[in-house]
């Protein structure tokens, strides 16, 4: 991916889409589209070049009981589809060779989707509990390459999605794939599995692919900001606390990981992935949002593995997902005042779009402007200013998604997002979003071109400063697309 770096701005970065399948209801293909499809459509107005596309399977444990705080859950089968009973429990049937077959054809009509707009792919694939009950598959211990019931991880994902990629792509779209989403102890307690596991990926992406694009294909690794290894102090939920204690409590369990295999695991990834925000203060400033990555380094750093090392020395890239604020207090109350918000970026409201649900709407509890529905503008104006001016920090990343799904979903990506009672998509913050994307891609364009005098003749004449209408919504969507579009590909 071409990115403007400079002395003066740094690496500037868009503020991408994400497209977040929680089921097969959200890919399959019926016809000659699928909700996928759709959502693709709807980003490519969004003056997105590059798209994250986070499909979600699932696992089921036969002997879980919900409730037991002395059972720690583990993985019986996977399976794709859920199926909600009378009785309010959920159903899920393990999987069979027709699923994956479904699942490989299905995403390789929605990359394609990506492909005919010239868009870069990004895919997070992610693995969560099939009945819910708060399980973080953060702390599930999967083994990538063993057998659950007849089918590893590698079958039911990677290698689909392998081959939904060389199926769609051409030789200008550049793909970043992750070998998992936030499963920290699978990674770190397996790490020898997925070495292999990222050999048999990059050998099976470069099977019958157009000449030249193996050059454009990244592998990498996603993590959680915080609770990176799922290992211990999983109930801890403030991240600062976690982040105090987690030396200490390390120091019991630091001989089960094998450092040297870990290190060398992550010399070989392309990039590495960053989920999720720290909680933040209601007056904060865009620095603050460093935070979340000083988090991360840190506890990476207890495992010998210097972040800042990774990204300056051996050229790793490294990526954003999950950014956003959900709206909920860790109760799963509508937050009221800016603090509150400010605390909200893992708690939202999921599922079809219901105004009195909604934690941004004048219909909820929130009655006015101030404070909610301010400090979500507050935040999103200072999300672009930090992505626009990342010279001034020490992580600069290489790209960053927004997590578009129920509350976060200030774009209405999502085919739940909206619905006849309204919409979680916020209007001022759309703006914000596409004058920054649009801004950063065309500083971008203009650095391959005018080089360092040039950038800095525009920066002090204040040309790019100058904020211009964005009306792209309004256009149709092939004319948004030409105004938008680099005439070159990440």
């Amino acid at each position: 991916m071409v990115l403007a770096s400079t002395p003066l701005l740094g690496k500037v970065v868009e503020l991408s889409s994400s497209v977040v399948m929680m089921g097969q209801e959200d890919y399959i293909v019926r016809g000659n589209t699928s909700a996928c499809t759709e959502m693709v459509d709807r980003a490519a107005l969004e003056t997105n070049s590059r798209l994250n596309f986070i499909p979600t399977l699932f696992w089921v444990d036969r002997t879980y009981k919900p409730g037991d705080s002395t059972q720690t859950p583990g993985i019986s089968y996977f399976c794709f589809h859920r199926s909600y009973n009378t009785d309010g429990t959920v159903s899920c049937q393990p999987a069979a060779q027709q699923d994956v077959d479904t699942f490989e054809h299905s995403m390789k009509a929605c990359f394609r989707r990506a492909v005919d707009y010239n868009i870069s792919i990004e895919v997070s694939p992610r693995l969560q509990y099939s009945s819910g009950h708060n399980v973080s598959s953060n702390s599930l211990d999967v083994n990538p390459l063993l057998e659950y019931e007849g089918f590893k991880y590698m079958d039911i994902m990677l290698m689909p999605l392998a081959h939904a990629i060389n199926g769609a792509v051409n030789n200008k779209t550049e793909v970043w794939m992750s070998l998992q989403g936030q499963m920290g102890m699978s990674l770190f307690k397996y790490p020898m599995e997925y070495m292999q596991a990222l050999g048999t990926t990059h050998l099976t992406l470069h099977d019958d692919l157009p000449h030249g694009w193996p050059d454009m294909l990244h592998l990498g690794v996603s993590l959680s900001f915080y609770k990176i290894c799922g290992c211990i102090l999983t109930e801890v939920a403030d991240p600062a606390q976690y982040t105090e204690l987690f030396p200490d409590a390390f120091k019991a369990v630091k001989h089960t990981f094998d450092f040297e295999v870990l290190h060398e695991l992550f010399s070989r990834v392309d990039f590495i992935s960053v989920a999720g925000l720290a909680p933040l203060s209601p007056h904060f400033s865009p620095g603050d949002f460093e935070t979340t990555l000083q988090l991360f380094a840190k506890e990476l750093g207890e495992f010998g593995i210097r972040l800042h090392h990774l990204l300056s020395k051996q050229r790793l890239a490294l990526h954003w997902v999950d950014f956003g604020i959900g709206g909920l207090t860790p109760d799963g109350l509508t937050a009221v005042t800016a603090a509150d918000a400010a605390q909200s970026a893992p708690f939202g409201v999921s599922g079809q779009y219901r105004q009195q649900r909604d934690p941004w709407s004048l219909h909820s509890v929130n009655t006015s402007d101030t404070p909610v529905r301010s400090f979500l503008s507050y935040f999103y104006e200072n999300t672009a200013e930090y992505f626009w001016k990342q010279h001034a920090y020490k992580y600069e990343v290489d790209a960053a998604y927004l997590y578009n799904y129920g509350s976060w979903d200030i774009q209405g990506i999502h085919p739940s997002s909206t619905s006849a009672e309204g919409s979680y998509q916020f209007a001022s913050v759309v703006d914000v979003i596409r004058y920054h994307n649009f801004r950063s891609q065309r500083l971008i364009n203009l650095s391959l071109t005018l080089g360092e005098p040039g950038i800095k003749f525009l920066i002090e004449s204040r040309e790019l400063q100058h904020r211009e209408p964005v009306t792209f919504a309004s256009r149709k969507h092939t004319e948004s697309l030409q105004v938008i579009r680099r005439s070159h590909t990440f």
